[in-house]
């Protein structure tokens, strides 16, 4: 359920939809896997809020990925976290 918020997170998309589509998610998958059949998620056939992620992701680079997830804390300990190049604390 985190790679859904954070890839809603990535998009800009609003956590309420994030939590929707994780719901929403979690509900489809229950169902595939009564069913017994083995399924895999293609990119050249995905659809939707699929389709998008795919798309927008597809280019990017695991380092630009953690730069932008990522801040460092007092002590030099890296953190990850939606204020991504703030001081945060806790």
């Amino acid at each position: 359920m985190a790679s859904i918020h954070t890839a809603f997170y990535s998009l800009q998309i609003p956590e309420k939809q994030a939590k929707r589509a994780t719901k929403l998610y979690l509900k489809r998958y229950s169902a595939v896997l009564a069913e017994g059949k083995a399924r895999y998620v293609d990119a050249h056939t995905a659809t939707g809020v699929v389709e998008y992620f795919l798309r927008k992701t597809r280019k990017r680079r695991q380092a630009d990925l953690l730069e932008e997830m990522t801040f460092k804390k007092a002590g030099g300990k890296i953190r990850i976290g939606k204020m991504a190049g703030t001081d945060q604390t806790g």
